[in-house]
């Protein structure tokens, strides 16, 4: 961590251990925080704020849930809270796999603090997500870039890191699909985040993301025989091979001309990450308390717009 930086975070033993004990519940598998902790500030807010995933057993994750709602009340909105477990159980099943919860103060006294935005995703669907894309990639997609484990035992940040090596090299794969070749990594990775992780980024976030990503990405290339430090380049049938499902008839993408090739596999990537974008958007209004989904529907709805292409 940069010790000039005012805003930034520095996830120390100390702060790691508070955050692990908040969410500290049965079945619990890992606490992930993402993205980039030296600029942490968030957009709508001005708070600083760490983005996480907390990660449950499939079969635990309704008692995880229960433990979390007497333990951390306002986390929730007044529907989860009067509505039978069946509820949280189901809305955790729909749409992307998520529950999401707008950022709340890691301490409840100091509101000026660090904000904690978190959401709730089963181990299966984690797994499945960075794997085949399964759920839109709404966690594929965030965990594209730096991922620091808060909590997790050896064994599951093994299997967590297996999955990241598959998304990662998936999402450099489609993304070199879409892009004029031979081309730089970080052109490749300019792709990404236009493709996956927000079409509406200002150029500076654009820009630190992309310089996140690189440390991450570079092994990818190297491992595929590729210099990532020189334009890149694989044949389109190499690429396939390591791009999940997104809806497309690999042999007639492979004989398709460049132009039309990139094309249709950015509009498939674009379907995919919006394809539960507004009923996601309906959860995390219904999921969270009033006062903290408020000042993040008039945001969310713009990104949901620029998302379905609505001008």
């Amino acid at each position: 961590m940069d010790p000039t930086n005012d805003n930034g975070i520095e996830l120390d033993d100390t702060l790691i251990n508070t955050i692990s004990d908040r969410f500290h519940g049965p079945g619990l598998r890992l606490v992930l925080a993402y993205g980039d902790l030296h600029q942490p500030v968030n957009v709508v807010t001005g708070d600083r704020t760490i983005n996480l995933f907390v990660v449950v057993d499939d079969e635990k994750i309704t008692e995880w849930h229960s433990n979390n709602l007497r333990r951390n009340p306002t986390d929730y909105g007044f529907i989860c809270r009067v509505l039978p477990e069946e509820y949280l159980k189901a809305f955790q099943r729909s749409a992307t796999g998520l529950v999401t919860m707008p950022p709340t103060p890691l301490d409840p006294e100091d509101e000026a603090g660090i904000y904690l935005s978190y959401s709730i995703i089963s181990f299966t669907a984690l797994l499945d997500d960075l794997a085949h894309w399964t759920h839109s990639m709404a966690a594929a997609g965030p965990l594209l870039g730096a991922v620091h484990v808060i909590d997790g035992n050896e064994q599951t940040v093994a299997i967590l890191n297996e999955g990241l090596e598959k998304n990662r090299t998936a999402a450099l794969c489609a993304a070199m699909l879409t892009t004029t070749l031979p081309a730089a990594l970080s052109v490749v990775l300019a792709k990404i985040t236009t493709l996956v992780v927000s079409e509406g980024m200002q150029a500076d976030s654009a820009f630190m993301l992309i310089s996140d990503m690189i440390p991450h990405f570079k092994p990818i290339a190297q491992k595929l025989g590729m210099d990532p430090d020189l334009p890149m380049e694989l044949p389109v049938g190499d690429l396939l091979k390591h791009v999940p499902d997104i809806g497309l008839d690999i042999t007639m993408i492979e004989g398709l001309e460049t132009g039309m090739r990139q094309a249709l596999v950015a509009e498939a990537m674009r379907d995919l990450v919006n394809k539960n974008v507004f009923v996601q958007f309906m959860k995390d209004v219904a999921t969270g308390p009033f006062k903290r989904v408020v000042p993040f529907i008039g945001a969310s709805i713009n990104r949901v717009l620029e998302r379905l292409n609505f001008d």
